[in-house]
């Protein structure tokens, strides 16, 4: 039994993978990694590597190591070209990992397939790569052929089918985040000549930290949450037909963008504007009277709430909602700009609503452009993205009817189909989302977290325009009951229930467990504003505890 033993000890460590060391690729997938589980919002100001091969003592780049290590420099704002990709690309125009392989993998043009989507206009290798990867990874999920060469994972597949089905133009940032805790494999293993583990991309430590900040983050949506349901009562605006989108949709959506808790009177600020721009847009696109909505145009401009007093209930309601959130808005952004806001902000909302008296009087086709005026250019694009798919929205939806401006501008003297006008539609969006991604991504003096904001507005409104309700409402938080977060253990699943709030992921090392619960997580309260970041009382392993959670 002794030299048995022995035996199985030596077999344990006379292994080697094919390449060693692989540090360059350990620490791109490693950065990758914890992006993907937020993780990275910890790390970042301490990682400075990069690199497009497995290791620095080997020749042989791949397209692999290149795609990860190019789009994490691309979205941390290093001035990198997709040109390498041309290395990978046989004069048949097909992809491959690296010259002389035997077969194609998958991960490999997984990670393409993702890289191509961080593209800025001109690219076209990038959309050669998209084309290629997104056909060949559609393909294996027809064949539901994932048994990829270089690595054994828990739900690559998964993986794969959320990302195709997920745009990173149409993703939410914190869906992606959901999904991956979901999907994530702490025990995977790779393959190179035998089986190794890399522990700096797979261990339980990344998925506990995850699951914590994860539910921690939960907590401080719902207080955000309350308010504004508390707001949505006492704002005297009674029209139900006019709630496109519901704050809870709202809230939630610029949470999965905006999600870090210094940003909670941005999301709560966010969700008004938009709930009394979705309104407004609205009753300027369906009001019967164009006079009374120039009167109220009018009445806007001016700031005068007694140039309503002739107007319709809901009109006047309209006005009262515009009137008080821009108040508080400004005193909000005053405080933190320490200079008055209000003449800003009022000018642009005056600017807006006759936007939409424009829009609703004029089915000029090139209306959509005359009416961004002088603005950034990170906010026409922002503005372009939302307006298309809006004016081609209205031809479908029968709740509007009789004003689908953008789409009789479009034919008017051609012989167009309405797909052939939703394609091109679709067409101008990408290559506006190329044009902003590039505002966003590139060296500007333009403050980050502004650029940051413009361009994840885009991704919430392409969001909502290509998905159907119920498609929303799964992805956005119907998904039935929240995971029990419990340490250590499971918890045995029980019947799920519908209940509007996010996933709360059990923060364990053995798997992901589901139960009902009723009850919130309380006990998370602000405590201080320290340069205007709200900070929050107690850590996230505390909160559980705290809530009698072991």
């Amino acid at each position: 039994m002794p030299a048995m033993e022995e035996t199985n000890k030596q077999k344990k460590v006379d292994r080697a993978p094919a390449q060693y060391p692989i540090d360059i690729f350990e620490r791109a997938w490693l950065v990758d990694t914890v992006q993907r589980l937020t993780v990275l919002d910890y790390l970042y100001r301490h990682l400075k590597e990069e690199g497009v091969s497995w290791g620095k003592d080997n020749p042989i780049p791949d397209v692999d190591e290149s795609s990860m290590t190019l789009r994490l420099l691309r979205l941390h704002g290093y001035p990198i070209t997709p040109d390498v990709l041309n290395n990978f690309k046989d004069k048949d125009g097909n992809f491959f990992c690296y010259s002389g392989q035997t077969h194609s993998g998958v991960s490999d043009m997984f990670n393409m397939y993702r890289f191509s989507q961080v593209r800025f206009p001109g690219e076209t290798i990038l959309i050669e790569a998209q084309t290629f990867a997104e056909g060949h990874l559609r393909s294996c999920m027809k064949l539901k052929h994932f048994d990829d060469k270089w690595a054994v994972k828990k739900a690559f597949h998964k993986e794969v089918e959320y990302s195709l089905n997920n745009p990173w133009k149409k993703s939410l940032q914190r869906l992606e985040v959901r999904e991956y805790i979901q999907n994530y494999g702490e025990n995977d293993v790779w393959i190179s000549k035998t089986l190794y583990t890399l522990y700096n991309i797979n261990n339980s430590k990344y998925l506990e930290m995850a699951k914590l900040d994860y539910n921690w983050l939960l907590t401080i949506y719902r207080r955000e949450r309350q308010d504004i349901n508390g707001w949505r009562k006492t704002a005297g605006f009674n029209y139900p037909f006019f709630e496109r989108s519901t704050v809870e949709e709202i809230h939630s959506s610029i949470a999965g963008t905006m999600h870090e808790p210094e940003f909670s009177e941005c999301r709560i600020a966010y969700t008004k504007c938009n709930y009394i721009e979705n309104i407004i847009q609205d009753l300027y696109m369906i009001h019967e009277s164009v006079e009374d909505l120039r009167a109220l145009s009018q009445a806007v401009a001016k700031w005068n709430p007694a140039a309503v007093n002739h107007l319709p209930e809901r009109l006047k309601a309209a006005y009262k909602l515009m009137y008080n959130a821009i108040r508080e808005v400004a005193t909000l952004a005053t405080t933190a700009q320490a200079r008055d806001m209000f003449p800003y902000l009022l000018n642009l909302r005056a600017r807006q609503v006759e936007a939409y008296l424009r829009q609703r009087e004029e089915c000029d086709r090139k209306q959509g452009e005359k009416i961004f005026g002088r603005r950034s250019m990170t906010i026409k694009l922002s503005s372009f993205i939302k307006l298309l798919p809006n004016g081609i929205g209205i031809v479908t939806n029968k709740d509007y009817g009789s004003i689908p401006a953008l789409f009789k501008s479009y034919t008017v003297g051609r012989k167009s189909s309405e797909q052939e006008v939703q394609d091109h539609t679709t067409t101008l969006v990408d290559n506006a989302f190329d044009e902003l991604t590039h505002e966003y991504l590139k060296p500007s003096e333009v403050p980050y977290s502004c650029r940051r904001f413009m361009f994840e507005h885009a991704r919430i409104t392409w969001f909502f325009r290509t998905n159907n309700p119920s498609t929303i409402k799964r992805e956005i938080g119907l998904r039935g009951s929240p995971l029990s977060p419990t340490i250590g253990g499971s918890k045995t699943p029980r019947p799920t229930f519908l209940r509007l709030q996010w996933f709360e992921f059990e923060p364990s090392c053995d798997g992901l467990n589901r139960s009902m619960s009723t009850s919130s997580v309380t006990g998370v309260t602000p405590t201080a504003k320290v340069d205007g970041v709200l900070t929050i009382s107690g850590s996230p392993l505390s909160l559980y505890k705290r809530n009698g959670i072991e």
